[in-house]
């Protein structure tokens, strides 16, 4: 007997070989578990996809055949038998709480303080009126409108856009009111 070949012993003749994946001679389908389960999935992946084609021709088949096109064109669509009605939805009923809510701490209401007019505002809106930065009325009081004719004033000074008047705003203020600046002309 030759050592290279294998003998099997699960019953076969001792003298007969076994093929390469251990099978006794006289067993061609022997394969190992692997590969025959990777065949399997290749068959069951394969039915499945021509399953899928065929649900796919189907449905374009209903949807785009010879009588879904013909009844389509020449008959005409009838109206429902019946008209339902609905009702319009009424709105729910408000719900108050089970129990009253009271906060943990008591709430005051903010009353804001009235603002006292200034003088030096009054003054720096005139001047702001007088270089056609601020159009407004002289009031005293640092509104919006005066914030923003501070933010063009610091623009054309080429200083940071604050809004508020600082010792540079201050000092471009003063040379502009002296030199006169772009806006005076208007």
């Amino acid at each position: 007997m030759n050592d290279n070949i294998t003998a099997t012993t699960n019953g076969a003749n001792p003298d007969q070989h076994s093929d390469q994946y251990g099978a006794p001679a006289g067993y061609a389908n022997a394969r190992p578990t692997a590969q025959r389960r990777s065949t399997a999935l290749v068959a069951g992946a394969g039915a499945l996809c021509a399953v899928a084609v065929a649900g796919v021709v189907g449905a374009i088949l209903l949807a785009f055949g010879p009588s879904a096109s013909a009844h389509s064109a020449h008959a005409p669509v009838a109206p429902p038998a019946h008209h339902s009605t609905v009702a319009p939805i009424q709105p729910a009923p408000p719900v108050a709480p089970a129990h009253p809510v009271t906060p943990a701490h008591p709430v005051t209401p903010v009353t804001p303080t009235p603002v006292t007019p200034s003088a030096a505002i009054a003054s720096l809106q005139s001047q702001l009126g007088r270089l056609n930065y601020y159009e407004g009325a002289d009031t005293g009081i640092m509104n919006q409108q005066t914030v923003q004719a501070i933010e063009y004033l610091q623009r054309d000074a080429g200083l940071p856009q604050t809004g508020q008047l600082n010792e540079a705003t201050d000092t471009a203020l003063t040379r502009m009111l002296i030199d006169g600046n772009n806006q005076m002309a208007g």
